[in-house]
């Protein structure tokens, strides 16, 4: 009779929490790369890497949501097909990491979409967001991106959109609490100034408003950079966590190894950086990480700023080269550095153009210096998001895609919004400086 009564004390509370809901409460992830070809190995290679941190802690494929390209594990440049690492001498990450949405199907509107729950009936997988009030969200990107916006391999994310969406998300009871990791450069400034404290949404970037992310572990064998060192000091650490460890523990110590940028935190700070990490990453049952304790940082020289990836892969391989191929790899560097500079002189030349019309000084560069507030600063802030759209899509129309270089540009650009002058006023002196 006891174990009766044990079996009929457990149904109660079992209908008991489906009354409350509790019962429904689930687990879900969206893992975004939004960059392609082969010199950005290490976005992809983030996000399968954290596609096996949330398998390994008991997340169902069922609730996992994948975004990207996939054309750098079989990628002709990849000497090692169909695997990717994170680290050196790490594991295949690729290996079981499930496709969602490649190729094309990887664009700033489909994320949107997905995060809403809307259909995806026709693309992909066509899975996309089943969470309800009492499921927690853990979503991460990982790719480029600049003042007020973030990369798609061919198109850009709009810190209004994002933001916009969180709340439609938010009003829709589409989860409980939602942890938003974002590797990018500049990538506080999706969220400084925009993000509500009241919508139980917590956002951390690799790096404030102002300044880049950094890539680390450059492989002399894949003639690549393997990861991001944000991505791969909180991939490491969730890996090694214990069942206590907070959102604020994993914050806090990110932080202090991702010294070559700030790691900020934005919306929710009160109510979702005291909760378990486990909440929003799952837990594993079995203590056999992926990856060994995050090491000292490398020196400095393996360590690079974003915007100088394409380039230092290209100073490594001329380093390495034979006598045959040094030519060729030369000219490769040569040309990309007066790529850049021919990105300087233009910006140079619009900006120029729009301080005639202008009703404060431009902006060239990053000024917030002050560790109190460098995730905080006032300066660059989005004042005119539609200005600034208008004003990045003439330059690319005009000019050309940008590339991981220029994109910080859009600093500029954005300064040029926020002094009042709009695209329609420069369309003469962007097609000038580009033609």
């Amino acid at each position: 009779q006891s174990t009766w009564g044990n079996i009929h004390s457990s149904m109660r509370v079992l209908v008991l929490l489906s009354l409350l809901g509790l019962s429904q409460a689930a687990n879900w992830a969206i893992l975004v790369a939004g960059s392609n070809e082969y010199y950005n190995y290490r976005h992809q290679a983030d996000v399968c890497h954290a596609y096996q941190v949330l398998k390994t802690n008991g997340f169902s494929d069922d609730n996992i949501i994948t975004m990207f390209y996939d054309d750098i594990a079989n990628n002709s440049e990849n000497p090692v097909k169909g695997n990717l690492i994170n680290q050196p001498d790490g594991p295949n990450v690729y290996a079981g990491c499930k496709k969602d949405y490649t190729g094309d199907d990887v664009t700033p509107q489909n994320f949107l979409n997905i995060l809403e729950g809307k259909s995806m009936a026709g693309i992909g997988s066509g899975k996309t967001l089943e969470s309800g009030p009492d499921d927690n969200l853990f979503v991460f990107f990982s790719d480029h991106g600049a003042t007020g916006l973030i990369a798609f391999p061919n198109d850009y994310l709009y810190a209004t959109d994002l933001n916009a969406a969180i709340t439609r998300m938010f009003e829709a009871k589409k989860y409980h609490q939602f942890l938003f990791y974002v590797e990018a450069c500049e990538a506080g400034s999706m969220f400084n100034n925009i993000l509500s404290a009241n919508q139980n949404v917590l956002a951390v970037t690799a790096s404030d408003p102002d300044h880049s992310s950094y890539a680390i572990y450059y492989d002399d064998l894949r003639q690549t950079y393997l990861g991001d060192v944000f991505s791969v000091f909180w991939m490491q650490d969730s890996e090694q966590k214990s069942s206590t460890e907070t959102v604020l523990d994993q914050f806090n110590t990110v932080q202090l190894e991702t010294n070559t940028s700030a790691v900020c935190a934005y919306g929710d700070l009160t109510n979702i950086e005291p909760e378990q990490l486990s909440l929003f990453q799952g837990l594993s049952t079995r203590r056999n990480p992926l990856s060994p304790r995050a090491a000292p940082l490398p020196a400095a020289a393996e360590v690079v700023d974003s915007r100088d990836v394409q380039l230092r892969i290209l100073q490594h391989r001329l380093e390495a080269a034979s006598d045959e191929t040094r030519p060729q790899i030369a000219k490769q560097l040569n040309d990309l550095v007066n790529l850049r500079k021919q990105h300087d002189r233009r910006i140079h030349h619009i900006a120029t153009a729009a301080s005639g019309f202008a009703t404060r000084p431009i902006v060239f560069e990053a000024t917030s210096s002050s560790k109190t507030d460098i995730c905080y600063p006032k300066e660059h802030t989005v004042e005119n998001p539609d200005c600034l759209k208008e004003l990045v899509s003439t330059v690319t129309k005009l000019c050309g895609k940008f590339d991981d270089y220029s994109l910080k540009h859009a600093r500029v650009l954005n300064s040029i919004c926020n002094a009042g002058v709009g695209a329609h006023q420069l369309y003469s002196a962007i097609n000038e400086a580009c033609n």
